[in-house]
């Protein structure tokens, strides 16, 4: 069965019944961006979930497994991959590659120049920041980690707005009030109450639960304002995309039980 609909000027195909590859995951989303004609798909795992965004010419992969979560950019022979959960930070090039905890500023300024020379990085954050998902679909808030990750390693400031943006937007499309929570990594358990949703109240339940973990992205990052804490930035990112992956499908599944 595949889903279409046409939800703030962008048309939306999800499929929800893909027959999962070697039986461990499956094609839930899929769409192309109005702006960049980038592919954008999300995957459901048995360890999680992972977002791809690709062009012609560059591949991105987002992947949540377990307590952790792996970006992948590739483009013209350069590779980028970062690898991180609440406790280290590996990096890896073509050329080169580093592991550090919170407390090594050595090493973490090590992982921060392999970043920040990476060509394959920087077209990701621009890539990213032209895209034109919106508030209209949940897939956007899962990707502006990445690229405020790769801007502040490479000391592009961008002043952190973009969450902030969809945010607000979110919660105008649903009309909703957020109040932060304790953060936990697994979207909630709403499965039998999702059954005779509109749709509406679908994405309205979701925006409660992305506009939340988005608060307590922002609280953890005034926390952490210097690069140094490498970690304590990281920590925010990836606590936050673990959630923001399981509110996405979440809503996917809530919108095909009723649909």
């Amino acid at each position: 069965m595949k889903l279409s609909w046409q939800f703030g000027g962008m048309v939306l195909a999800t499929a929800v019944s893909v027959a999962p590859a070697l039986g461990q995951e499956k094609l839930v989303h899929q769409e192309i961006d109005r702006n960049t004609h980038a592919i954008v798909r999300v995957f459901k795992t048995t360890t999680g979930g992972r977002i791809e965004v690709e062009t012609p010419r560059l591949k991105l992969t987002k992947t949540v497994a377990g307590e952790s979560v792996v970006t992948r950019v590739s483009e013209a022979g350069d590779e980028l991959t970062i690898s991180m959960n609440q406790r280290t930070l590996t990096v890896a090039s073509k050329a080169s590659r580093v592991s550090t905890s919170r407390t090594d500023k050595v090493r973490g300024e090590q992982a921060r120049a392999i970043v920040a020379a990476s060509s394959a990085g920087r077209s990701a954050a621009e890539l990213i920041g032209r895209m034109g998902l919106g508030a209209a679909t949940p897939v956007q808030p899962m990707l502006i980690t990445t690229r405020l990750f790769l801007n502040a390693a490479a000391g592009v400031r961008t002043g952190g707005g973009e969450l902030a943006r969809w945010a607000r937007e979110a919660r105008a499309v649903s009309n909703t009030r957020a109040t932060a929570f304790k953060v936990s990594l697994a979207a909630p358990d709403q499965d039998s109450a999702s059954k005779g949703r509109t749709p509406t109240e679908c994405w309205n339940d979701y925006a409660k639960e992305a506009i939340a973990a988005y608060m307590e992205y922002e609280d953890c990052m005034k926390e952490h304002q210097s690069w140094w804490d490498v970690l304590g930035r990281g920590e925010c990112g990836v606590v936050y995309d673990m959630r923001a992956i399981g509110a996405f499908t979440w809503w996917l599944k809530c919108v095909a039980i009723n649909n």
